[in-house]
């Protein structure tokens, strides 16, 4: 059902841009619309912040585990988990922090009920970044809903470091290796890399055990096979022509 409905043509192309100010860690949230069919009714912007690589070690940051025993079938190495997986081996992304618009959208904040195609809107949202939250894994996703039936019509999403470089030198990418420990067959996330990256794989020793180019998508969850390698430590290192980062993960 997911893969035939977004094949279907949005009636509502949707972009967001954002400013940081670091010396009041507050964000602005702008989300522009542009219509491309008639439309009567009421639609809102709405806006969500979410954290990613956000870690814990209190009880609350475990993970309830349905996948376990695999009864369920294969979930990136989570069948072969604990049915409580322990609060030190997750790591969540997309962790939402605030919904900017309320729940329904910000009132008003696309005013006409009856629209043209081709008329454009926006709004601008605000948010200051707590203390206990990282800018540098902070993203921003807007999105234009309808307000009667709560369908949203479409969205975007921007990663706040890729707007102020708040990020720098090797910093620029983030790399997130889960369910870690695992049977060797690990879901790996990269932000800041290119499309094409090296992966090498090291035994405790510092032994090369694997060395790969990979296509990768951006922003999106690729896997790692390392389901022929023995249990124990190994260090993932991905690297493209700008940045590297080295990540421990355990193989069951």
């Amino acid at each position: 059902m997911y893969d035939e409905f977004v094949q279907n043509d949005a009636p509502v192309d949707v972009d967001v841009d954002y400013t940081y100010d670091a010396s009041t860690r507050k964000i602005a949230v702008t989300v522009n619309a542009k219509f491309a069919a008639d439309l009567n009714g009421t639609y809102r912007f709405n806006a969500v912040i979410t954290e990613d690589n956000v870690t814990g070690t209190s009880s609350g940051y475990a993970q309830t585990n349905y996948y376990a025993g695999g009864a369920y079938g294969p979930m990136g190495g989570y069948e072969n988990l604990a049915s409580k997986v322990p609060a030190a081996d997750m790591v969540y992304d997309h962790v939402a922090r605030a919904i900017l618009g309320t729940f329904n959208g910000w009132p008003n904040s696309i005013p006409s009920t009856t629209i043209t195609s081709g008329e454009t809107f926006s709004h601008t949202f605000t948010y200051t970044v707590p203390s206990s939250q990282n800018p540098d894994n902070i993203n921003v996703v807007g999105w234009v809903s309808d307000f009667t039936t709560g369908e949203i019509l479409n969205a975007d999403e921007g990663f706040l470091w890729e707007a102020t470089g708040l990020r720098e030198n090797n910093n620029q990418a983030s790399l997130s290796i889960f369910p870690n420990p695992s049977n060797g067959m690990f879901n790996i996330s990269l932000k800041g890399f290119s499309t094409d990256v090296n992966i090498k794989v090291a035994n405790i020793a510092g032994q090369i055990v694997q060395s790969k180019s990979h296509n990768i998508t951006p922003n999106r969850i690729n896997q790692l096979d390392l389901e022929n390698l023995d249990s124990g430590i190994y260090f993932v290192t991905v690297s493209d022509k700008n940045s590297e980062i080295t990540s421990k993960v355990i193989v069951k």
